[in-house]
């Protein structure tokens, strides 16, 4: 398993939001959003989950379509991840996290055995309440 640390975030309260997509000519597996807290607590969101992440209509196959394609794969935490092919542009996808006030590390991950993965473009934004 890989994770990319995306450095710390600071939520003082409301939501941490997420935007995620791949870069042209690169392949990306978006798996799973951890936010860790310095007392080790963690907040983990599933990428496919829809009740945090949208932005797209998950392909239910692999092809070029214009979509995120949802795969099936056991060693994804969740058994699921959320596959951009690099011959194809697909949504950005938003993924809303309610945290509670602190700095937390921002960890986004993907699955045990996948092959190296491309370039993904992140952006962040703290939303007070």
């Amino acid at each position: 398993m890989w994770q990319i640390n995306a450095g710390r975030v600071t939520v003082t309260g409301g939501q941490l939001v997420l935007h995620i997509g791949p870069l042209p000519g690169h392949d990306g597996v978006f798996d799973y959003v951890r936010l860790l807290n310095d007392e080790g607590q963690e907040i983990r969101i599933e990428a496919e989950d829809a009740m945090f992440t949208t932005g797209d209509t998950y392909a239910g196959r692999e092809g070029s379509d214009g979509h995120w394609w949802n795969q099936a794969f056991k060693p994804f935490s969740g058994g699921y991840g959320v596959v951009a092919q690099k011959n194809e542009m697909v949504p950005v996808l938003t993924t809303t996290i309610a945290a509670p006030d602190g700095e937390y590390t921002l960890l986004i991950g993907s699955f045990k055995g996948d092959h190296d993965n491309g370039v993904f473009g992140l952006g962040i934004t703290v939303l007070e309440p």
